[in-house]
Order: structure tokens, then sequence, then C-alpha cells
């Protein structure tokens, strides 16, 4: 997978400003958040139906517990941002960075993830179902008991990542790589290991799972 092409396309000039403003505005107006630099803001809480923003940079913002309809964020960089316990059913992430991230619980059911770099993120219990992931890439991750039932995926990553217990029923698992992760106690619930990468440690703790005796 070529780690460039999931870098951001950001802008060479961004124009510092506070985020619950330039959130308010672009809900208000139906406009993109475009070209700007967001620092150490809050918009924990913020409810809107339809919130976009393009070619942007967060860094130690928190998303606690927001609730947008339709949200949407291309080309953005997010580093030391919070979104535990968001409510993200159905978002959009394209071309995003994300950092040193928390998303503990929160809600990303439906969500499309695509050219996505995912490093040092919290994520456990957060809930992915149903959603679309397209080569994305997560790295030194918690995802332990995170749910990813009912996904697709294409051409997925999970490099040094914690997955214990995560779900990933009704998921097909084809070319998604696991190889340097924790995956002991995953839930499955068929056939959705055909085609996954695994190393042969895994297809030995996989093959438990399915009530397989290895001898």
């Amino acid at each position: 997978m070529d780690v460039n092409r999931m870098k951001p396309a950001l802008p060479e000039l961004l124009r510092p400003a506070d985020l619950a403003e330039a959130a308010a505005r672009a809900a208000a107006e139906g406009e993109e958040a475009e070209g700007l630099a967001f620092e150490g803001v809050a918009l924990s809480g913020f409810q809107a139906r339809r919130l976009e923003f393009s070619g942007c940079t967060f860094v130690r913002c928190r998303f606690e517990e927001i609730s947008v309809r339709w949200l949407s964020f291309s080309d953005c960089l997010f580093t030391g941002c919070d979104f535990s316990n968001a409510a993200l059913k159905g978002a959009a992430f394209r071309r995003v960075e994300m950092r040193d991230c928390r998303a503990v619980g929160s809600e990303m059911a439906d969500a499309w993830i695509a050219h996505a770099l995912i490093s040092f993120c919290r994520m456990d219990y957060a809930g992915f179902g149903k959603g679309k992931l397209e080569s994305v890439r997560f790295e030194d991750c918690d995802l332990k008991e995170a749910s990813f039932s009912g996904c697709q995926f294409k051409t997925v990553e999970f490099e040094r990542c914690v997955l214990t217990a995560a779900e990933f029923q009704n998921a097909p698992l084809k070319g998604v790589d696991f190889r340097t992760s924790r995956i002991d106690g995953i839930k499955l619930s068929g056939g959705e290991l055909r085609g996954a990468i695994v190393s042969p440690e895994q297809a030995v703790e996989l093959s438990k799972l399915m009530g397989l005796v290895v001898r």
C-alpha cells in the first residue's frame, strides 16, 4: 500500500480559525469550511444536519459527543484530537490522516473511510458496523472490542494493532492484512476469513476459534 497516496492534500497557507464559529457558519450556510487551521478548541456536543471540512488541520481539538447527520472530512489532518462517544454515523473521511487521536466508543456505522492513514489512535469499543473502508492503514492502534460487523473492506491493513475481541461478523476479509496485529478472541460468524492475510501463528489461533484441532 502506497502510504504517500493517503496523505491529505493541504493548502500551502492555512488560516487560523475558531472551530465552533467555523462549524456554525458552515452548517448554517451549507458550505465547506476550507483551508483552516484549528488548534486546542472544542466542538463538543455540537449538533447539525450537515457539516463539511476540506483541506483543514485539527490539533488537540475535541469532538466528543457531537451529532451531525451528514459529516464530511476531505484532505484533513488530525493530531491529538478526541472523538470519544461521537455520533458519526454515515460520516465520510476521505484522504485523511489521524495521529494520536481518541475515538473510544464512537459510533461510525455506515461511515465511508477512504485513503486514510490512522496511527497511534485509541478506538476501542468504536462501532464501524456496515461501513466501507477502502485503502485504509491502521498503525499501532487500540481497536479492542471494536465492531466491524457488516463492513466492506478493500485494501485494508492492520499494522501492530490490538484487535482483541473485535467483531467481524458478516464482513468478508479477503485481502485484509492482520499479520502483525493481535487478533485473539475476534468474533466471526462463518466464512469471513476466506482470503484474509494472517501469519502462521495467527492461523493456528483462528483455527481454534473455528473449533479445529491442530496436532
